[in-house]
């Protein structure tokens, strides 16, 4: 069982794990918190990954199960490695369910994100970034705050250079090209960062054209994280509150994939990102050919 730093990842594969073992044993979450006097909402809360397990409980939940020699160990190691979450190395700027999913999708295998009306995250320059995090922020949110958020952005894009990446394909609406964010040099920037990102192996970008109408992606954004063979998928998508929520139902995920594939069978392909992107860039300067007119921002 191959560990990684990242304590979510760790927390969630503990998850898997014990779920595997209560199933193979073939008893109801309910009947395993009565056999152990807990309360069925102490094991349904861990199974889920809300809360973590302590190593004394760890060890009688695998103990009820049969479980013994080797797995133990490795499983307490993952209980131990999984309760050291902190949000110490971005800043109490940055919510701690933002770094869990971070740390999730830092060792994914296969990232799967559609986008409605911005550029995704891990694309966005600086400049970018700036404009709609501060757009987001509430009054009691500083300047500092700010930055750290903005850095912390910043930071996350390391994953794109990594040799080890997961395969990442982002899914981009035309609207999301054409929303002015921070004005004309600002997305003229933003679209060029787009063709030099789109250049790496393993990372496809396609756009939805307006002239498609509507679609199924209008719901909303979504990610989709995959993981090594034998562990499952999860699903993120924006919630009304403007976070992340997570739902490892196997049906909404397996629809939303479902949804993917067919964005992908009428998006733009990869080898005409370019042309795309240059008709959106034009527009950005509508000035014609030759004319000293000032540039229209309008």
């Amino acid at each position: 069982m191959a560990e990684s730093p990242d304590p979510a990842v760790l927390r969630r594969r503990l998850q898997i794990e014990l779920r595997k073992s209560r199933e193979a044993t073939g008893q109801s979450q309910k009947e395993v918190a009565d056999a152990l006097a807990w309360s069925p909402s102490k094991l349904l809360r861990i199974e889920n990954g809300a809360v973590g397990i302590t190593v004394t409980d760890l060890r009688a939940l695998l103990g009820h199960y049969g479980v013994r020699g080797k797995q133990v160990d490795e499983l307490t190691r993952l209980a131990q490695g999984s309760r050291k979450l902190t949000t110490a190395t971005y800043g109490k700027s940055v919510p701690t369910s933002t770094i869990k999913f971070w740390n999730l999708r830092s060792s994914a295998v296969r990232v799967r994100q559609f986008e409605t009306l911005l550029i995704p995250g891990l694309l966005q320059t600086e400049e970018y970034a700036r404009e709609v995090i501060t757009s987001y922020s509430t009054p009691d949110l500083s300047s500092e705050d700010i930055d750290d958020r903005v850095a912390a952005r910043m930071d996350q894009q390391g994953l794109l250079d990594r040799e080890d990446r997961p395969e990442l394909y982002f899914m981009i609406d035309e609207a999301a090209l054409r929303r002015w964010v921070g004005g004309p040099e600002v997305m003229r920037n933003q679209l060029d960062r787009l063709k030099k990102r789109a250049e790496a192996d393993r990372l496809t970008i396609q756009v939805l054209p307006f002239e498609l109408g509507v679609h199924g992606g209008i719901r909303g954004p979504f990610q989709i994280l995959e993981f090594a063979e034998g562990e499952d998928y999860v699903l993120y998508i924006d919630d009304a509150a403007g976070g992340l929520a997570s739902r490892d139902m196997e049906a909404e995920t397996e629809r939303y994939l479902t949804l993917f594939w067919d964005l992908e069978a009428v998006a733009t392909k990869p080898w005409e990102l370019n042309g795309f992107l240059d008709k959106v860039l034009a527009d950005f300067n509508p000035k014609p050919a030759g004319n000293d007119a000032p540039e229209s921002n309008t």
